[in-house]
């Protein structure tokens, strides 16, 4: 038997852009919604997608709306923190490679 909340139907998308969770932050649309998305509203995966991009190349810029941002995969790189308007962060792109970081007040069961 399964137990689901009313809030359960009322989440929406799993897999988002950035925009569906920061509807006033210009930048948000401005961004790759493909290389910038959340994964519900708790982890933002940042992941090297464009064609147009050099692929060979190690470090590629995601945009992190406004807060503190965990590195979930990475703990000893720690958080990346902006207390005013969102910010781009350098960080590592190889062709299999991704990042994934935990928004601020949120926990995720491991």
């Amino acid at each position: 038997m399964f137990l689901l909340s009313k809030d359960t139907l009322t989440v929406g998308a799993f897999y988002k852009p950035l925009f569906f969770e920061w509807p006033n932050d210009q930048k948000a649309y401005d961004w790759s919604n493909s290389e910038n998305v959340m994964l519900g509203p708790s982890l933002k995966l940042s992941i090297k997608t464009s064609p147009n991009t050099n692929w060979t190349t190690d470090m590629n810029s995601y945009y992190f709306p406004q807060g503190t941002w965990c590195d979930i995969r990475h703990p000893e790189l720690g958080c990346l923190i902006d207390d005013k308007n969102g910010t781009v962060h350098e960080l590592p792109a190889g062709i299999d490679d991704y990042q994934v970081h935990l928004r601020e007040g949120h926990a995720i069961p491991m």
